[in-house]
């Protein structure tokens, strides 16, 4: 499993608020370094032969990312007070949007997006991941 810690990564934001039909979101701002270094990490392991990936993130939020036959899923898990554990588990499909909207949130002017929105999601979802540019 490939893993990037960035807990105290200087320029990352984090935004929780609900989310209308899925309880909660997370928006997470990042630097354009971190963008491409993300997209780097989810390339190999969205590739074959691949596996997943973990990135741990400030204020006690870790995600998993990886890919799934079926439907896309956003899972998110409150295990303790000051501990959030996101599940991101996405077709090849949606592994490939999420892969073209980094790169494209790289690039000068890139506007973030809500990684529910780029393909199909399973009926039981009770999270939204927004990326964002810092």
């Amino acid at each position: 499993m490939a893993y990037l810690n960035w807990k105290t990564r200087p320029g990352i934001k984090l935004t929780r608020s609900q989310h209308p039909t899925r309880q909660s979101q997370l928006e997470v701002a990042l630097p354009p370094e971190l963008v491409a270094e993300l997209h780097a990490e989810l390339a190999a392991a969205f590739a074959p032969g691949g596996s997943e990936l973990k990135l741990e993130l400030p204020e006690g939020w870790v995600t998993y990312w990886k890919l799934k036959g079926g439907l896309s899923r956003l899972q998110l898990a409150h295990p303790a007070a000051d501990q959030w554990v996101a599940t991101i588990q996405l077709t090849d499909a949606h592994g490939a949007a999420l892969l073209a909207g980094l790169q494209a949130l790289g690039a000068p002017g890139g506007a973030g997006f809500a990684v529910g929105t780029l393909g199909a999601m399973a009926p039981i979802v009770n999270f939204e991941l927004v990326l964002a540019r810092a």
